[in-house]
């Protein structure tokens, strides 16, 4: 199973949120090879922010590194077993981008998430409906966790 984790996903692995099991659970296949992951390297620096956020607004910054570490230890630990795979940002990556920009009025952001998951032939995971009805619209499996 292919999987492309967004952003919203990606947090749900770290941050204790409705559809935090279902990402657990893609993780735990990914690390006994039944699952491949795939998300874009720009998502890992939007995971951090996002992470660095909510640690802040829930009073609890010092748990900032912890989270940060956990989330690039498993980038590093599912790159090294094959069970990941980055998507670069590239120009073309983000001129395929620009077109759902043009057809849905989306932030670039929510865009390269749609161009991502269609580059790497894989369904969109993610937390956001709107992103995902966009997606289907656009002929891209999508998830909602």
């Amino acid at each position: 199973m292919r999987l492309y984790l967004d952003t919203s996903a990606l947090v749900k692995r770290y941050i204790k949120e409705p559809g935090s099991d279902r990402v657990k659970k893609m993780f735990v296949d990914a690390y006994n090879g039944d699952a491949l992951l795939y998300a874009s390297i720009f998502n890992i620096g939007e995971a951090m922010s996002a992470m660095h956020k909510a640690t802040r607004k829930a009073g609890r910054p010092d748990v900032y590194p912890v989270l940060r570490g956990r989330l690039l230890g498993d980038v590093r630990r599912l790159t090294r077993l094959g069970a990941m795979r980055l998507v670069p940002l590239t120009v073309a990556l983000i001129l395929d981008a620009g077109k759902y920009v043009e057809r849905h009025g989306l932030y670039i952001a929510d865009a390269l998430q749609i161009a991502s998951a269609a580059k790497a032939q894989s369904p969109l995971v993610t937390g956001d409906e709107k992103l995902c009805n966009i997606a289907a619209r656009e002929g891209v499996e999508c998830l909602l966790v």
